[in-house]
Parts: C-alpha cells; sequence; structure tokens
C-alpha cells in the first residue's frame, strides 16, 4: 500500500541501495515509525483495504484493549512458538 509516490513519507530506505542493517538503525525508521505510531495516523481510515497484516492487527488491539484474552494452549505446541 505504501510503495506508491503518494506515500513517500512514509519509506524508510531502498534495500537495492542500502543493507537492511542499515536502514533499521537509521534515524529515518525511528522517525516513520513515531509517526505511524503517532495520533496523526490513523490505519483505520488511512492504510488501503484488505491488507495483508489485518487479521493480526485486529487480534493485537483486541489483546491490547481486553476484547480478546489468551487462554492456556491446547493440544501440542506449535512448531515456532513466537509466531503469532
Amino acid at each position: 500500500m505504501f510503495f506508491g509516490e503518494a506515500y513517500r513519507r512514509y519509506w524508510i530506505g531502498n534495500i537495492v541501495e542500502q543493507r537492511f542493517a542499515e536502514i533499521w538503525a537509521s534515524q529515518r525508521y525511528w522517525d516513520v515509525m513515531a509517526e505511524l505510531a503517532s495520533p496523526r495516523f490513523n490505519a483505520q481510515t488511512m492504510c488501503g483495504c484488505l491488507c495483508l497484516q489485518h487479521k493480526v492487527n485486529e487480534f493485537l488491539d483486541g489483546l491490547k484493549n481486553g476484547r480478546v484474552s489468551l487462554g492456556e494452549p491446547v493440544g501440542p505446541p506449535p512448531l515456532h512458538l513466537n509466531f503469532v
């Protein structure tokens, strides 16, 4: 969604031109993350529809705001314990 020229203010780097570690550690990365976390950015109105992360975001928002709770795991542990 944010690849278009209209979203240039959210671009953090170009993996073809920079190493991932450089992008990740850059001030630009933190500036964009701060903007996305600020009240100025409303993902409900400013993101495109059918975002690939929509269901993950929905779950995490529900967890944060008390609409979802985590119970005890049922069955064998998953192959990747850190995977949401």
